[in-house]
């Protein structure tokens, strides 16, 4: 099953783009969607965006700056004017949210970090790699929430300079994935592409939401619509990911759907959105909630959309300023070489550039030899090799530096967590969690280390804090999948147990009871196993592929059979998956390996079967050597 994680292919070409003005009721209409839920809870204070510091190695670079404003950090290489630019847009468009909708939690418990480069060759070096170590060359620009840090990177131009439309996009998801528990595939991914439009208009003082994305046109002007089903259900959305033709329709289509649902009509629509995602809060069914939102059918809303696309006409939101967006942005400075190269080995180790990042380490090593960004880096860059005894043994060699330095305590936990010592790796997680508790993700790396520890009431307690930082039901099923990674199969069970109880009906509650069924069969608790698939078979429409799984699963279809049927790569990851464990479950691990090995080298890796794959694949491989 695929886990949500994304990088949206970047806009290459750039196209004139037409603005028409709205009426003076559309101002009241925009960024609707992601208060409507969101309470008056103030947000936390955020500690300020600090600047890369480094002891010694007073070096400046001779190419990279950085500049600062009131909530984010710009760094990079390109001009002066560019790194200005950057911030200052960013800014903008923060400060909509802000000014419209007080109440949106905009503040980041940690530095927000934008990363603006020269020229694309440059930026080619910081693109992400796949699975093979291959630069995604598609991909123009991405936003990234960390542990520690933001980063937004940027580096090709278009006429008119520097594009953020990729990053507005990923600064939408967010947003909303801190406002929002649950948020269907196509709402998320075509509301951050109707916002991704966003720009500035300064000759006329205002700024512009609800622009065509340019190469969304075409696929509008030139493919027939999909039926809204195949568009509004997580399962059959996630499908069209994995073909590039579909992928693109449907981003095109969702597009034209919001861009309908909030301007068309006048807005007829649009409060129907808030009351859409407020019945899935509350446990309904996306068929349940798309019938007390919309009071239509799904044809219906496929035929009004139908005619708004052959229409052709699009109206574009127009907001006045009224703040000035470059308020609070400081001077641009040279920054320590040490800083600059420590600052790229991090950003490349987290984009999978190996060998550039340890370079990079090195060089700021050479500098300033304890630096802890670098080393922490480098540290990174040996856990991705495969090399988890060298990577604990870098941190471990700098133990007296970081003082309080968060990225080096969780990045220790997580070393301590591959190296099966799970109490320590806990003392870890809670230093750093004492250092900034407002970081979900800390909490969430308490709560797992704590469970693997044996912990249970810390590891809850853990759990309980987190939800109160971050809008999600999702805490529990993340957490089985990487306890069962861990081999803590009885824990991992537990919390299948407790997010099944949560009522949520949504296929991951499903694809989190096929896990469950996994971690209580290697527990030898063939009844409980049972019993979670049967309840699964109350959830899965017949025919579909989640059901061809669960047939296998209960034994109803032969290793074969799944193999045959599964066409597309995602559907693949999955049958060698489950295929495999039914082998190591059936005290076959010579075959078993065969299937790991699949989805270790061809699998996807956005699903969540590729992590428990590939580790129960190293446990075999310790046991017998490859």
């Amino acid at each position: 099953m695929e886990n949500g994680f994304s990088i949206l292919n970047s806009i290459i070409e750039e196209a004139p783009r037409g603005v028409s003005r709205m009426r003076r009721w559309a101002t009241a209409v925009a960024w609707l969607v992601i208060v409507l839920l969101v309470g008056s809870e103030p947000a936390a204070a955020r500690p300020a965006a600090e600047g890369i510091q480094g002891a010694g190695a007073e070096r400046l670079s001779r190419d990279w700056k950085q500049l600062r404003s009131r909530n984010f950090l710009a760094v990079g290489d390109a001009a002066d004017g560019e790194l200005r630019r950057a911030v200052t847009e960013l800014e903008a468009f923060q400060s909509v949210l802000r000014e419209m909708f007080p109440s949106v939690r905009l503040v980041s418990p940690v530095p927000t970090l934008i990363v603006v480069l020269k020229d694309n060759d440059t930026f080619a070096r910081f693109q992400p790699r796949d699975a093979r170590g291959r630069r995604q060359e598609w991909v123009g620009g991405y936003f990234t929430a960390l542990p520690d840090v933001n980063y937004m990177v940027t580096g090709w131009r278009s006429e008119n300079g520097l594009a953020f439309d990729v990053v507005f996009h990923e600064f939408t998801h967010y947003v909303m994935n801190r406002n929002l528990a649950h948020v269907p595939l196509w709402l998320a991914e075509s509301v951050a592409e109707f916002y991704s439009s966003f720009r500035i208009d300064t000759g006329r003082n205002l700024t512009l939401v609800g622009e065509t994305p340019p190469l969304r046109l075409p696929y509008l002007r030139t493919r027939a619509p999909l039926p809204l089903e195949r568009i509004l259900t997580n399962e059959s959305a996630a499908r069209l990911f994995e073909r590039d033709q579909d992928r693109a329709l449907f981003y095109s289509q969702s597009w034209a759907l919001v861009h309908y649902l909030f301007l068309g009509q006048r807005g007829a629509r649009t409060k129907q959105i808030g009351v859409y995602l407020a019945a899935l809060e509350k446990g309904r069914t996306l068929d349940e909630a798309f019938a007390a939102a919309f009071k239509c059918s799904k044809e219906e809303l496929g035929q009004e959309l139908a005619k708004y696309i052959t229409d052709r006409q699009y109206p574009v939101l127009a907001i006045k300023r009224t703040a000035a967006s470059s308020e609070g942005v400081g001077t641009v400075e040279a920054m320590r070489e040490a800083d600059a190269e420590a600052l790229q080995a991090d950003l490349l180790s987290r984009v999978g550039a190996r060998e550039d990042a340890e370079k990079a380490a090195n060089r700021a090593l050479a500098l300033q030899p304890k630096h802890v960004q670098a080393t922490v880096a480098l540290a990174r860059v040996r856990r991705q090799q495969d090399r988890r005894d060298e990577a604990l043994a870098v941190l471990q060699a700098v133990a007296s530096e970081p003082g309080e330095h968060f990225g080096y305590r969780t990045d220790l936990a997580s070393a301590l967590m591959a190296a099966q010592r799970f109490e320590e790796a806990r003392v870890e997680a809670a230093r750093a969690v004492a250092i900034n508790g407002q970081v979900p993700s800390a909490h969430y790396l308490l709560a797992l280390t704590a469970a693997a520890a044996g912990r249970e009431a810390d590891g809850d307690a853990a759990i309980a804090q987190l939800t109160r930082l971050e809008l999600t039901t999702d805490h529990h099923r993340r957490r089985a999948y990487d306890l069962f990674a861990l081999g803590r199969d009885a824990a991992a069970a537990r919390d299948v147990d407790a997010y099944v109880r949560a009522g949520w009906p949504q296929e991951s509650v499903t694809y989190a009871r096929f896990l469950g069924a996994l971690a209580r069969r290697r527990l030898n608790q063939r009844p409980e196993a049972d019993t979670l698939l049967e309840g699964a078979r109350k959830m899965v429409a017949p025919g579909t592929w989640t059901a061809k799984v669960l047939d296998f699963l209960q034994g109803r279809l032969t290793a074969e059979d799944l193999l045959s049927q599964a066409k597309l790569d995602g559907e693949k990851t999955e049958a060698h998956t489950y295929i495999g464990f039914r082998d190591v479950l059936g005290g076959h691990p010579e075959t078993a390996v065969t299937h790991f090995r699949w989805v270790k080298e061809k699998g996807s890796k956005n699903y969540v079967e590729y992590p428990i794959a590939v580790a129960e694949l190293e446990r075999l491989e310790k046991v017998k050597p490859r």
